[in-house]
């Protein structure tokens, strides 16, 4: 009985590419730990330091340098018929550009914001290689979107998948022969490498036999995607606000062990939020290609949302001292409620995420531009309002606040999106998780 509702539910592709998509973001986010743990253990504390830091930039400039188009491509790639190679590309080399141009920017002023690393704009080769490093992990992220666009994000788990594991090669290499902050940003940076030669090379061709990379820009393609890459590109600025100021907010009140609590529960917590985001993009490359199809896969997202968050959510609060406990001694007493808060905020979180994945869909991102900045408000002025009288976990509360107040505002249009779809209860894929 397991295996055949499990065979029925692989044939839906919401449901397939969405737990593709959360295997994707879960092997990034265990490697993650786990090259970080390496790096700790066997590499100086400064250079540790240095290395995330500088990691934490490439992250930052890859977030910032594909103007939206990361997202704007799940939505009209479905629809560009015998254009789509040169959408493809065109995205491709406006975000190689972009991404070339804020690396440089980054290091002419390097000797302003971080000055440990002079040696990137003192050393060409060094600079080089940065350079190279921001572009290949833009391009990850880039590719990352567009198998989810062609529902097929079982090549993006495959991609994950070589990334992490061939990082970790060099990393204990270099211990031997090189444990600097450069070898560990390098080891890093040749995972990102590999998985977009592999992804070139190997699984675009079997995406899409007649591509092929090559610079253009085609402007005439790009014109409708430009509102819609803008809209999104303010969303997500929107949506990262909370998680990039909290800690400052939590260290200018309270400090820096309290911020350092807050960041690492957040952290843990966090890992929840990485499910409903995942079921989002697959029910907005659903909705690109078959928007007639919308209400069925509102409802399918909500319930694969919650199937997965129920036990995912009891899991991370069972385990939050055990899980914090590994970071040093006090962050388990001092962040858990914070793990716990941010576990209960997700269930808000997924109607949220799964309403911005049916507007985004839908093109109407006014609606999901308004209910971000709410959300960021209410968070940063709510978290300052109660660090004092409450500590860290106010922080936490003011996010569940946000995330709650927004469910409630966005639900009836979730519902009424869901009453119109007429249920076939002789559908056998459905009727397996109905």
């Amino acid at each position: 009985m397991l295996k055949d509702r499990l065979v029925s539910v692989s044939k839906v592709s919401l449901y397939r590419n969405g737990i593709y998509v959360i295997g994707h973001s879960a092997i990034g986010a265990g490697a993650g730990f786990l090259f970080w743990a390496i790096a700790a253990r066997y590499y100086d504390t400064g250079d540790v330091g240095i290395a995330a830091a500088l990691i934490s930039v490439v992250n930052l400039l890859a977030f910032i340098a594909p103007l939206g188009l990361d997202l704007s491509i799940i939505k009209f790639l479905p629809g560009s018929g015998k254009n789509a190679r040169d959408l493809v590309n065109s995205c491709l080399t406006i975000i190689c550009i972009s991404t070339v141009f804020l690396a440089v920017i980054f290091i002419m002023g390097m000797s302003i914001w971080f000055p440990d690393a002079l040696v990137l704009r003192e050393n060409l080769l060094y600079g080089g290689v940065f350079v190279i490093l921001c572009v290949m992990c833009t391009l990850d992220i880039l590719t990352t979107q567009l198998f989810i666009a062609e529902r097929k994000s079982v090549f993006a788990l495959v991609k994950s998948a070589i990334l992490n594991v061939i990082r970790f090669i060099p990393l204990i290499l270099f211990t031997a022969t090189w444990s600097k902050w450069e070898g560990i940003v390098l080891s890093w940076g040749i995972g990102a490498i590999a998985s977009v030669m592999v992804t070139f090379g190997l699984l675009l061709p079997r995406l899409r036999k007649d591509y092929y990379p090559y610079p253009t820009v085609r402007f005439s393609i790009l014109r409708d995607m430009v509102r819609f890459s803008f809209a999104n590109y303010v969303t997500s600025s929107l949506w990262f606000i909370p998680p990039y100021v909290l800690p400052i907010i939590v260290l200018n009140v309270l400090g820096e062990d309290p911020s350092a609590h807050f960041y690492i529960g957040w952290a843990v917590g966090g890992i929840l939020f990485n499910i409903p985001r995942s079921v989002s993009l697959s029910l907005f490359a659903e909705g690109s290609h078959a928007e007639e199809n919308l209400g069925t896969n509102v409802r399918r997202s909500m319930k694969l949302v919650f199937m997965l968050l129920v036990p995912g959510a009891l899991l991370i609060a069972l385990l939050a001292d055990l899980i914090l406990n590994f970071f040093g001694e006090g962050f388990a007493d001092n962040a858990s409620v914070i793990v716990w808060v941010l576990a209960l905020s997700a269930f808000p979180l997924s109607i949220n995420h799964v309403y911005f994945g049916m507007r985004r869909a839908q093109g109407r991102m006014l609606n999901v531009i308004t209910m971000t900045a709410l959300i960021a408000a209410i968070t940063l002025v709510g978290s300052y309002m109660m660090l004092s009288e409450v500590g860290i976990v106010g922080a936490a509360i003011a996010w569940l606040m946000a995330q709650t107040i927004v469910a409630v505002l966005v639900i009836r249009d979730l519902l009424l999106v869901v009453s119109d779809v007429k249920i076939d209860t002789n559908c056998a894929v459905d009727a397996s998780i109905e």
